[in-house]
């Protein structure tokens, strides 16, 4: 007899994805080239986002999502590489129909990889995504300087803006 323990987004920073193929029950899948043409999705997007899968492959993620959720995207692209891991966004309208969704964003080869839970309210959520932020400020701890402009740097990016390097470097 199988033992299911409970799980939820946070457990899959364990569980690198190298190949795609199946996912969990509880969890859809979209991966896209790096031009966001979509080439893989898990047959459950018609359930989870109410997307037929037929449709989308082939075609641009942003015929399919809200233009401030593909930026959302792109946007947190950038705290990730092949061998940085994951990052996520929790609790995102994705498609603008007020079901909101945990998201998991990583890459898999030459594919961008978007996974989305249907949103289960939890604190550690919230805490965990802080802790990931900080965590990636670690390697500069022993820099003050360091730390600050790596500080600067992903504050903006999750704000949606970004700074010219060269006023980073002059403060």
């Amino acid at each position: 007899m199988a033992y299911v323990a409970n799980t939820d987004l946070t457990d899959c920073d364990r569980e690198p994805i190298h190949l795609l193929g199946g996912v969990q029950g509880y969890g859809c899948l979209i991966a896209t080239s790096f031009d966001f043409l979509i080439n893989h999705v898990s047959a459950n997007v018609a359930q989870l986002l109410k997307l037929d899968p037929d449709t989308l492959v082939g075609r641009p993620l942003p015929e399919f999502f809200p233009e401030r959720i593909v930026h959302m995207l792109r946007s947190n692209l950038q705290f990730v590489s092949p061998t940085s891991g994951v990052t996520r966004v929790f609790a995102c309208d994705v498609l603008g129909r007020g079901a909101l969704f945990d998201l998991s964003i990583h890459i898999s080869g030459q594919s961008y990889v978007f996974e989305f839970e249907p949103r289960i309210d939890t604190a550690q959520r919230v805490s965990f995504s802080l802790t990931r932020f900080l965590f990636n400020l670690k390697p500069n701890f022993h820099d003050e300087r360091k730390t600050f402009v790596s500080t600067r740097r992903s504050s903006r990016r999750r704000a949606g803006r970004s700074a010219p390097e060269s006023a980073l470097k002059n403060r």
